[in-house]
C-alpha cells in the first residue's frame, strides 16, 4: 500500500472579540505547508505549487461574522486503485495561542467528502486510473469564538486503495 502523508498545513486565526467594523480590523488565518510526491503511479498535489511555499490566508467576512472558505486543487493519480484520505484526531482543531483554553475545529472536504480519523474514498479506482483534479476545502464552522490568536496543524494522509 503506497502511502501520502499530506504535510503540516500551518495555521494562524486572529478573532476579536465584539462588533468589527470593516475597515478597522483584519482577521485571517494563515495555511503553509511541503509536500513530497513519491510515484508518478501515486501521486496527489496542489495544481497552486505556491500552496505549500506561501502562506494562505481565510479571510474573516465581517458582514457574515464567519471565516470564508480555503479553496485549493488537487491532481491526483493512482494506477492501483481508489484513493483514500484521513487525518488525526489532533489535526483538526486549531489552538488559541493566547490560552490554551479555547480552540477552533476545522472541517476538511476533499472531492465535496468529508475527511475525518476514518480512510475515506475519495477517488475511485476508475477515476484515479486516469489523472484528475479534485477540491481541498477548509472551512471553520460556525463555533463560539473567543478573542485571541488561534494556531494548530492540518495532517492529511493520502493512501493507495487496494484493487
Amino acid at each position: 500500500m503506497l502511502k501520502i502523508i499530506y504535510p503540516t498545513i500551518s495555521c494562524l486565526a486572529l478573532v476579536l472579540a465584539g462588533e468589527v467594523a470593516a475597515d478597522s480590523q483584519k482577521q485571517e488565518i494563515t495555511y503553509t505547508a511541503v509536500i513530497q510526491i513519491p510515484t508518478v503511479n501515486f501521486y496527489v498535489f496542489p495544481i497552486n505549487r505556491q500552496l505549500f511555499t506561501e502562506e494562505h490566508n481565510l479571510h474573516w467576512n465581517v458582514s457574515t461574522a464567519r471565516f470564508s472558505p480555503f479553496l485549493t486543487y488537487l491532481k491526483v493519480r493512482n494506477n492501483a486503485g481508489g484513493i483514500t484520505a484521513r487525518t488525526t484526531a489532533n489535526d483538526t482543531h486549531l489552538n488559541n495561542i493566547s490560552s490554551n483554553k479555547h480552540s477552533l475545529p476545522v472541517h476538511i472536504a476533499i472531492n465535496k467528502i468529508k475527511i475525518d480519523t476514518l480512510p475515506r474514498t475519495i477517488v475511485d479506482a476508475k477515476t484515479a486510473l486516469h489523472e484528475t483534479t479534485i477540491p481541498l476545502e477548509l472551512t471553520v464552522p460556525e463555533a463560539d469564538l473567543h478573542p485571541g490568536q488561534y494556531k494548530g496543524s492540518i495532517r492529511i494522509i493520502f493512501e493507495s486503495e487496494a484493487p
